[in-house]
């Protein structure tokens, strides 16, 4: 590299850092110093000790006040919202309510009248345009010489419209911002969002002492209606018309005695998505008033805008500059060996980021297996998840603006079960005792129509669906940045011996853990703790679903060995179902029909998945049994199966597959390998579940089954611990048999153990079937028997390359001895043996001593193969028999 290069990583690294710094701490330190030494005009408040050019005191002279409300389906707080407006400590005759309602398709609007001989004004639009639209429509219709502005669940102080209205005795005073609270649920986003609301109302303080506040607030902010200008469907009317307000020579005040209450957010997808919308308007917005950005005519109110809005909002950018660099000159400084100081520097500063975006990844991870949010997590793991999660939020605000994307609807964010806190008195900031809101007192007798329920059930639907799009696209980043942390800490590893060090023995760790120390874990804990299965004989209703594709060689077997089951046979009913099969196999399944037999025979493919969620609307038996064309079994079977439900804690049981596999060569390493499985399930059924189930051969309760998409790969471990992730157990049961074929060659075997890892990526990338934190046993059986047994793969690469580092370095480039040397030298050296004899199996396949290397090395293979087909979704849904 030329010695440019470092000099010109430096200046971009170091400017990242410093715009960073100083927008987080830098701005608030400069506010603050220039509060204590500005002698900045105040507005004067009516009713103080001066008037500072107004003419009457606010007692004597009060404006008239017109309080808007916007609301979009607020059926659950607007009556709440209502009343509290109608007891504002406000002259009657001068406080005006007018309702905005943007279409609403549930009982606001009927509610919103039921106010009418309360002097309430409804404004109704026949069509959704938006928040703004309708403020615009609003305040054409508004009465009052000052406007104030409010959300549907923001819940006034009695004195709030008072304190805001007096500031515009003051004439250069054009809009007033009151200081909204969040109470919060004790889950982690709330708690974070009000850290992060605290720290917005410590600058709202000093630039309102410094000038002008930059922005409102949609929950509560006042304005001289003579200074509205009509917006655009597309501005933030909160943060365009303060603006625009200012470009005309008047100020904005903050006024922390003017308070509302509202709920946090709640969770972190409900702020996600605010956050995107606030900076994808914003940012168009600020561009339509531009000419406050000019710091010649605008001076210390453009500083603030470029400062608190605009720089704050390209922060994402600066951080991955910053990232990027430092990763640059971690390595030209290893390569160019710069100074030792330098190295070392730019190494710690580059782990601090690496360690701070790890913590943010676990905090993803709790969080994605948690949709309710982890109130476990404490500030360690949710503060740099919050940090990355609002910074991903305005860097997607961004891109959205730059295609020229919108928001101007919006949906409320509401908690399902809200907790009324507004009515209680409680504790405010620095300890001021908080002014009750007063408690709803009108009841609510209307009843619900039939468009209003309907509506109830299709924002239910579209709620769960955000929330869901939200899970999956948090997992989708998870994975995706755990793949970035893998390969960054791989590339630091092999450029420095100490780095190399850790990641190596990080890695045997891992690896052993997995292996041995996880059975020596669960054959210690079965022994302190087993939990037993209530069993007796029983005989519910049973379904036998198979799905089928393209088996003619087994189907016509396979219905012969499901009709001789021993079971009784007016319990029992066989489903067959065939997707798209092509050769002969449907034909088969159609002469059986009637005949003990239900035939599903469908023309285009689907998948396995999609074949089971079409059959299952049709199931109405108590227990759905699933099994594989070519899986036969004992005519015990069912029943052994079934008697398991008779525990209530039993949802999900797996028997036991023999696979006859004498024929192949690798049919000894993968019955030992089937061996180790089942004693792990063995033992992890008896601790507490087992983690999914085998798809040859399981049973579920019907009310359990959850249809998956039909795309999902992993159809048997996805619906199995959707009963676990309900609470319910999965047993495995080793007394009812069934036997299998397995796949005739080792080729087959690979795209097999690829296909399920590729489902396992595509799981935990949508959040299904992941076991809740709360569930910490299964999480810690899940992390420890397919977590990490997926992820060894890559565990194996970083172990071989970062030994290589180690054997062939200088001698002086790691302090450690002689002996450290030898070990490395001799796990290199097993290693490679280990490879080349996995190698030598595919060509000497009957060699005893190749079986086990070949086996493992094919297996582990498959899975770095279905890793990669997973995270880039090549791997095809459908799928085809080897026989």
């Amino acid at each position: 590299m030329t010695t440019l290069f470092p000099v010109v990583m430096e200046f971009i690294f170091w400017i990242s850092v410093i715009i960073v710094g100083y927008v987080y701490f830098g701005y608030p330190l400069l506010l603050s110093f220039l509060s204590g030494i500005m002698s900045a005009k105040k507005a004067t408040r009516r009713g103080d000790d001066s008037t500072g050019g107004g003419t009457n005191p606010s007692h004597l002279n009060p404006p008239n006040v017109t309080l808007i409300i916007s609301a979009y389906n607020e059926e659950q707080v607007i009556g709440k919202k209502l009343i509290n407006a109608l007891t504002l400590d406000y002259p009657k005759d001068l406080l005006e309510i007018l309702v905005v309602s943007d279409c609403s398709m549930d009982g606001t609007d009927a509610i919103v009248e039921s106010f009418a001989d309360q002097g309430v004004r409804l404004l109704r639009l026949n069509e959704r345009h938006g928040k703004t639209y309708g403020l615009n429509k609003a305040v054409q219709a508004a009465r009052g010489e000052v406007l104030v502005f409010s959300d549907a669940n923001a819940m006034y102080g009695p004195s709030a419209v008072r304190k805001l209205v007096r500031h515009f005795a003051n004439p250069n005073v054009g809009y007033v911002v009151g200081e909204a609270r969040y109470t919060t649920d004790g889950s982690s986003a709330s708690d974070n969002e009000n850290f992060y609301w605290k720290y917005e109302q410590f600058l709202k303080r000093g630039e309102s002492n410094t000038g002008s506040v930059v922005g409102g607030d949609g929950a509560l902010y006042a304005i001289r209606k003579a200074l509205y200008e009509p917006l655009q469907r597309t501005d933030i009317n909160d943060f365009v018309n303060p603006l625009q307000i200012v470009a005309k020579g008047y100020r904005g005040i903050y006024d922390p005695e003017a308070v509302c209450w509202e709920d946090a957010a709640g969770t972190y997808a409900g702020e996600f998505r605010r956050k995107i919308r606030i900076v994808n308007r914003s940012l168009r917005g600020l561009w339509r008033v531009k000419q406050v950005l000019n710091p010649f005519k605008f001076a210390i109110f453009s500083w603030k805008v470029i400062s608190h809005k605009l720089i704050r909002w390209f922060v994402p950018v600066l951080l991955i500059t910053a990232f990027l660099s430092n990763l640059a000159l971690v390595i030209s400084g290893s390569i160019e060996q710069q100074g030792k100081f330098e190295v070392e520097l730019y190494t710690l500063l580059f782990a601090i980021q690496v360690l701070f975006y790890l913590l943010a990844l676990l905090g993803t991870l709790l969080v994605v297996v948690n949709k309710r949010q982890l109130k476990v997590i404490n500030r360690f793991l949710s503060m740099p998840y919050y940090f990355c999660l609002v910074n991903l939020a305005s860097l997607i605000g961004i891109f959205k603006t730059l295609r020229g994307e919108v928001t101007v609807t919006w949906n409320p964010e509401r908690v399902e079960e809200r907790k009324t806190r507004h009515g209680n008195k409680g504790i405010g900031r620095k300890g001021r005792r908080e002014e009750p809101v007063p408690s709803l007192q009108k009841e609510q007798s209307l009843s619900e129509t039939k468009e209003r329920k309907e509506g109830k059930e299709r924002r239910r639907k579209e709620g769960r669906r955000q929330e869901n799009c939200y899970t999956h696209y948090a997992s989708r980043l998870m994975i995706y940045a755990l793949a970035g942390a893998y390969v960054t800490i791989l590339v630091t590893g092999l450029m420095f011996d100490i780095v190399a060090h850790y990641v190596f023995w990080g890695a045997v760790g891992l690896i052993v853990y997995s292996n041995v120390g996880y059975p020596l874990v669960l054959a210690c804990a079965t022994v302190l703790r087993k939990r037993e299965v209530k069993k007796c004989s029983i005989f519910p209703t049973v379904s036998l679903v198979v799905a089928a594709y393209n088996e003619k060689a087994v189907i016509e077997d396979k219905i012969k060995n499901s009709l001789s089951l021993d079971y009784p046979q007016d319990k029992l009913e066989i489903i067959v179902g065939s997707d798209g099969s092509s050769d002969g196999t449907a034909e088969i399944i159609k002469a059986y029909d009637g005949s003990g037999i239900r035939a599903y025979c469908f023309e285009e493919r689907s998948g396995k998945t999609g074949v089971l969620n079409k059959i299952l609307p049709h199931i109405q038996s108590e227990i759905v049994v699933f099994s594989d064309a070519n899986t036969m079994y004992e005519p015990l079977a069912i029943q052994k199966l079934v008697r398991n439900f008779c525990d209530p804690d039993v949802g999900v049981v797996s028997g036991q597959v023999i696979l006859e596999n004498k024929h192949v060569s690798f049919g000894k390493s993968e019955r030992m390998y089937y061996h180790y499985e089942r004693y792990l399930q063995g033992r992890e059924s008896r601790l507490e579940s087992m983690l999914g189930a085998d798809g040859a051969m399981y049973a579920i309760r019907r009310s359990l089954f959850k249809m998956p998409p039909d795309d999902t790969i992993l159809d048997d471990f996805v619906i199995a611990m959707g009963a676990v992730t309900a609470g319910y157990r999965i047993i495995y049961e080793p007394e009812a048999i069934a036997y299998e074929d397995t796949v005739p060659n080792l080729k087959s075997e690979f795209n097999r153990k690829s296909r399920i890892v590729a489902g396992a990526i595509q799981m935990m990338m949508r959040g299904l079937g992941i076991p809740t934190a709360k569930q910490g046993l299964l999480w810690f059986q899940f992390l420890s028997h397919k977590l990490l047994r997926w992820v060894t793969p890559w565990l194996l690469v970083a172990l071989f390359l970062t030994n290589l580092r180690l054997v062939v370095r200088e001698p002086h480039s790691l302090a450690v001895t002689e002996p450290h040397i030898t070990i490395y030298s001799v796990i290199a050296f097993s290693q490679i043996g280990f490879y080349l004899l996995g190698l030598c199996g595919i060509f000497f396949n009957r060699v005893s001593v190749t079986a086990v290397p070949q086996y493992l090395c094919t297996m582990y293979a498959a899975f770095g193969f279905g890793g990669i087909k997973g995270l880039t979704n090549r791997q095809r849904v459908t799928w085809k028999t080897s026989r």
